[in-house]
């Protein structure tokens, strides 16, 4: 299979295909009529349009919408599944029971047969899995949408883990981004979906899925994490054996151990999950505040706890960078949050996602306000980040305010791992363990020897300023002294401006004399004396014919002068 997504007349019968599942998929679960809110139809060939089930199915409809629409990407396929897990982590976005029914999907798939498996290795590698590797178990350990997993051994290396694609999924996967995309174009346009950056979570979800897609990109994710916990001993990262790794085809160091949501296997083996909660907590916060470089989506399954008790990552297709101001942004936001300064949040928000009015900064200010209160006084021991940042979400969704896309899948991660500590140990407390990387961050960030750095980054740009300020400010007193000192202004805009006002003046010049001459003519042809004859009023029909003549030319300069 090429590399590249399909493209022209083949992408577009692709997509008309998907769409016309989309359509029946969604009449099948009631949602026929936002299909044709969202003009679906047109998406779709007139055959597949008549030939489509308009009748939902009754038990179906019978369900509540949020489990409907999960089982309608289900239905849809592993693209659509995968945009429902993206939907699920986002509460600016969705309320709460629909967040709640999307965070349930799985994507997990039988496994490919083995043939389809031998062909995509032989293409990739050039030879058969038995010729590359010593063994090579036939049955996968994992097996997802995208890939699966099988364990391997690695002349030299050992044990290994080796990651295929399955073959054609990323045909589907474009033919479904295209759809998506077109769809997302159409939900724009209607008004209840307009304040929402629906192009932003297409790109976001697009951009998602390829560098899943692409095997090399995620060794190489997988190799900047190994350097960044070198010298952590609490956490192992496998090594990438390039000489047998593709864009289809990932081969790593195999992790043996045990799942981190396998808490009764942890227990029989003696482990403390109290200090695998904590590990596995202040790995993934040096992630974010300290590298700056982290897992997007930190699922508790991707997590293992090997042996020694090290705390095992697996799936690197998802990290991303987080820039200084994103970061710094979120640590201010957490700062301010737990120092009771719901001022401070505020204007953390408006640098970010700007408040164009005061009733939004005030109404916004009320809410984060009345958050801290409910807060107050209770110890930080007690406090859960997760509904706390659930909240904040939903304050700034009921205000129509978009927090920008990487602070919100900071906010979201941070969460998410918060749910894994406690999952390990119930009395675990996240806030806590978050809040020293907040206050190093900021004093890192923003204290003295901040700023000092920053002022010697500035050193030479001051040098120079002050080197030629003299002398620039003695040829200013000069030219004032000389009386040459002359403001030049671009005319362009004054004459477009100007040009407007005369065009202005003239339809409004000529709209009075049309006025006149009807008025004219009308006395001429109604009103005049009977004793002159036919004249007259023929006089007045020639005026209305001219004033016709001025009235059009009246109306094609208007739409000339529209465009």
């Amino acid at each position: 299979m090429s590399d590249r997504p399909p493209a022209g007349w083949a992408r577009l019968r692709l997509e008309t295909g998907r769409a016309a599942l989309l359509v029946r998929v969604l009449a099948r679960y009631g949602f026929a009529e936002l299909s044709d809110r969202l003009g679906l139809d047109s998406l779709v060939r007139l055959r597949d349009r008549l030939l489509r089930r308009r009748r939902s199915h009754r038990e179906l409809v019978e369900l509540e919408p949020p489990e409907r629409l999960a089982r309608a990407l289900v239905e849809l396929g592993p693209t659509f599944v995968k945009f429902g897990q993206l939907l699920s982590t986002r509460p600016d976005l969705l309320p709460d029971d629909y967040l709640a029914s999307l965070a349930t999907l799985q994507d997990r798939v039988p496994g490919m047969e083995f043939e389809q498996l031998q062909s995509v290795v032989r293409t990739e590698l050039g030879a058969a899995p038995g010729e590359v590797f010593t063994r090579f178990d036939a049955e996968p350990v994992a097996a997802a949408s995208l890939a699966q997993v099988h364990r391997a051994m690695l002349a030299g290396a050992g044990p290994v883990a080796v990651k295929v694609q399955r073959p054609g999924v990323e045909d589907q996967v474009e033919g479904d981004l295209g759809l998506i995309e077109r769809v997302t174009g159409l939900a724009e346009r209607l008004p209840e979906y307009a304040e929402y950056d629906l192009r932003g979570l297409y790109e976001e979800f697009a951009r998602t899925i390829r560098h899943e897609l692409d095997y090399e990109r995620e060794g190489r994710n997988c190799d900047a994490c190994r350097r960044n916990f070198s010298g952590d001993d609490n956490v192992f990262i496998p090594r990438v054996h390039w000489s047998r790794t593709t864009r289809r085809v990932l081969v790593q160091d195999f992790i043996a151990g045990v799942k981190v949501t396998d808490t009764a296997n942890l227990d029989r083996r003696g482990f403390d999950r109290h200090e695998l909660a904590r590990r596995g907590c202040r790995a993934y916060l040096a992630m974010v505040f300290e590298h700056g470089f982290f897992q997007a989506d930190p699922h508790p399954g991707n997590l293992i706890v090997t042996p020694d008790g090290r705390i095992g990552i697996v799936d690197y297709g998802m990290f991303s960078r987080v820039d200084d101001e994103t970061r710094d942004g979120l640590a201010e936001l957490l700062l301010a949050t737990w120092r009771r300064q719901p001022d401070q949040v505020v204007r953390v928000i408006d640098r970010r996602s700007p408040l164009e009015d005061r009733s939004a900064r005030a109404g916004l200010r009320a809410d984060v306000a009345d958050l801290i209160d409910r807060y107050h006084g209770v110890e930080l021991e007690r406090i859960r980040f997760e509904p706390l940042a659930r909240e904040f979400l939903t304050a700034l969704r009921q205000h129509r305010i978009r927090l920008p896309r990487g602070m919100a899948n900071l906010l979201r991660g941070l969460a998410t791992v918060e749910g894994t500590g406690l999952m390990l140990d119930p009395e675990f407390n996240f806030v806590a363990t978050m809040r020293p990387y907040l206050e190093k961050l900021a004093w890192r960030r923003f204290g003295p020897v901040a700023w000092l750095r920053g002022l010697g980054r500035s050193g030479h740009d001051l040098e120079a300023l002050l080197r030629h300020l003299p002398g620039d400010l003695r040829d200013i007193i000069t030219l004032v002294r000389r009386g040459t000192i002359r403001l030049k202004l671009d005319r362009g805009e004054f004459s477009d401006i100007a040009g407007r006002v005369e065009r202005s003046n003239s339809r409004l010049s000529g709209a009075i004399v049309l006025a006149a001459i009807i008025v004219g003519a009308s006395l001429l042809v109604f009103a005049a004396p009977g004793d002159l004859g036919g004249y007259v009023p023929a006089i007045g029909i020639a005026a209305f014919v001219a004033a016709g003549a001025i009235g059009l030319w009246l109306l094609v300069s208007i739409i000339r002068g529209t465009r």
